[in-house]
């Protein structure tokens, strides 16, 4: 079929080439495609036809309209409708052990702190400002805790808070050490 056709054309070509378009006839293309045209109906009155560009305003408007109805839709399936439970009764078991462990190590470093104290070495005391903010937070923490929707993080945020205590204290045992080797070293000396 291919051959066929390809010898019809190159047995025709000077009659297929001899008829091209006027320039008028684009022309008139051209206008006709500038104007709108009306299409009547049998119902109702002629009306123009719509232009391109309005029809794409319409599908902005549309796709706008889907795109925040899928956004509100996710957003209200993805949140919970009401808070989480509070923890249960084992991981408020394994909280209790938490903090007990943590207070029982940070009053025995305060102690040691304190003995420090006694042989006549001076703490710093910008780390126990810094241990009071971080103990008061402690307890902010404590307190939102039975309110919150996400109990983990705020777990989480006490447990840190407890870490940070245990550091600032364990830096000031190290300061502290460090201050009563130079002193011994200096009154070995004398």
């Amino acid at each position: 079929m291919r051959d066929h056709l390809e010898k019809y054309i190159l047995a025709n070509k000077r009659e297929l080439d001899v008829h091209r378009p006027s320039p008028q006839l684009w022309d008139r293309i051209y206008r006709d495609l500038a104007t709108p045209v009306a299409i009547e109906t049998p119902e109702t009155e002629p009306i123009q036809q719509r232009r391109p560009f309005f029809t794409w305003k319409i599908a902005a408007a549309i796709a706008v309209i889907a795109f925040v109805s899928g956004g509100l839709f996710w957003k209200m399936t993805m949140q919970p409708l009401s808070p989480k439970p509070v923890t249960s009764h084992v991981e408020n078991a394994q909280l209790h052990q938490m903090e007990a462990y943590y207070q029982t190590a940070i009053k025995a470093k305060q102690n040691q702190i304190r003995l420090f104290e006694q042989g006549g070495v001076q703490p710093d005391n910008a780390l126990f400002f810094q241990l009071q903010r971080l103990q008061d937070l402690y307890q902010d923490l404590r307190k939102e805790l039975p309110e919150s929707q996400d109990p983990d993080v705020v777990v989480n945020a006490m447990m840190q808070n407890l870490t940070m205590q245990m550091e600032i204290l364990n830096q000031q045992l190290m300061i502290l050490e460090q201050i009563k080797s130079m002193t011994n070293e200096k009154d070995s000396r004398l």
